[in-house]
């Protein structure tokens, strides 16, 4: 019954998501401290691509100083459009097995994904902190649905396939990334520009940015691991055109209404207009 069932999660799974593995939960999860998952047995560890063949601002229009953007930025915010797609699974699984409990998590909960995927069998945790698998890379979301469902778990990933590679260690600017796999988060880029709340970036952080406006992708896209990773076809992850096309002194002339209106559905309203604005006048002040 089990491998019954664990065929017929995963053959579903894979319309919509890259890979899917189980992971076998002990105990009781305690989401925080309204939610209390008594019913658990078994996490749902899936993971999604979101990188698109698509040519950015500068790459269109010849402007070599056009903000960066962090590709899993590009189109709809992945909270939302990965959590439908956990809910869609949900109930799918329930039309096909029948009457089980479960609750999907996007990166906004106390849920250890990229942990819980590496022990479910999925990929390995990269120095620069990511989730890697030889097959797709790292331009993934990872999410996780816990169920009470009787599924057969898998093994955990026990390989690192990183070797003696430290390309992301000697690419990030900030260095940020340390020995022993160890992230120090108070100097990613992509703290400065979407997470620091302050108005003002340390000084001591000019000429770092590399013009990143919103999140960064140098770690990932010095990865040689990442040249495996695929593009795929989610309307929700095309790119919403601003984002592509907008060039320096058009993002700096935005009106907050206007930045509102085109990016309600966007990553970018996580760092909101007055975020933006901040990290654009940052990196123009590091080109002078």
């Amino acid at each position: 019954m089990e491998k019954q069932h664990n065929k017929a999660a995963k053959k579903r799974v894979h319309l919509d998501f890259l890979i899917i593995h189980f992971l076998r939960l002990t105990g009781c999860f305690h989401a925080n401290n309204q939610i209390h998952l008594i019913w658990q047995k078994i996490a749902l560890n899936l993971i999604k691509s979101y990188t698109h063949i698509v040519k950015t601002t500068a790459e269109n229009l010849g402007f070599a100083d056009a903000p960066k953007i962090s590709k899993y930025a590009y189109g709809r915010d992945y909270h939302e459009v990965i959590k439908e797609k956990l809910n869609q699974l949900l109930l799918i699984l329930r039309e096909k097995i029948g009457a089980i409990h479960g609750r999907g998590f996007v990166d906004a909960a106390p849920v250890l994904e990229r942990s819980w995927a590496q022990r479910s069998g999925l990929g390995w945790i990269g120095k620069n902190g990511n989730l890697i698998t030889r097959q797709q890379g790292s331009f993934f979301f990872i999410a996780t649905l816990i169920t009470d469902l009787e599924l057969a778990y898998d093994d955990a990933f026990a390989r690192d396939y990183c070797g003696t590679c430290t390309k992301c260690i000697g690419a990030c600017p900030t260095n940020a990334i340390l020995d022993n796999k160890v992230i120090d988060g108070s100097r990613c880029i992509s703290y400065f520009t979407i997470e620091l709340k302050d108005m003002l970036i340390p000084n001591e952080m000019k000429d770092k940015f590399e013009n990143w406006m919103f999140g960064c992708d140098i770690c990932q896209d010095v990865c040689p691991w990442n040249r495996f990773s695929k593009p795929i076809n989610e309307t929700a992850f095309i790119p919403i055109p601003e984002i592509l096309n907008l060039t320096t002194k058009e993002w700096e002339s935005l009106t907050e209404e206007s930045f509102k209106k085109i990016f309600k559905q966007s990553p970018l309203k996580r760092a909101k207009f007055k975020g933006i604005q901040r990290n654009l006048k940052f990196i123009h002040q590091e080109k002078y």
